[in-house]
């Protein structure tokens, strides 16, 4: 899998959750491009899978990247609902990437949020 794959898996599976709305201020954001430009990225993205060094997890905790609503409410998007054959195949891209990189696996997730955020709102320009 190559990177470009990886993120488009990526993007395709956050798309999907949308629209999102704030349990606090009831704000909707319509798409994934609504989200990220009405949102601060908060933390790095954590795994808890790679966390315990799971690779092949046959039952996912998975993945999430939280971020604040202008409200000041913490707002998240994880892995629920990906298909556990398709994280782990992220999860074994992202290992060997992470390794190939020199980066550890949590810095690689800030580096595909990184990405996923520039591909997302570059084309709202």
């Amino acid at each position: 899998m190559t990177e470009a794959e990886a993120i488009g898996l990526i993007r395709t599976h956050l798309e999907s959750r949308f629209p999102k709305s704030c349990s606090k201020c009831a704000r909707i954001f319509p798409t994934l491009k609504d989200y990220l430009l009405a949102s601060t990225p908060l933390g790095d993205p954590v795994s808890y899978d790679a966390e315990a060094e799971d690779w092949n997890p046959v039952e996912p905790i998975g993945t999430f990247s939280l971020a604040n609503c202008a409200c000041g409410t913490t707002l998240s998007l994880n892995s629920d609902g990906l298909a556990t054959w398709t994280l782990v195949r992220l999860m074994i891209w992202a290992r060997g990437h992470a390794k190939r990189s020199g980066l550890t696996f949590r810095q690689l997730l800030v580096v595909v949020r990184t990405t996923l955020r520039r591909d997302v709102l570059g084309e709202a320009e």
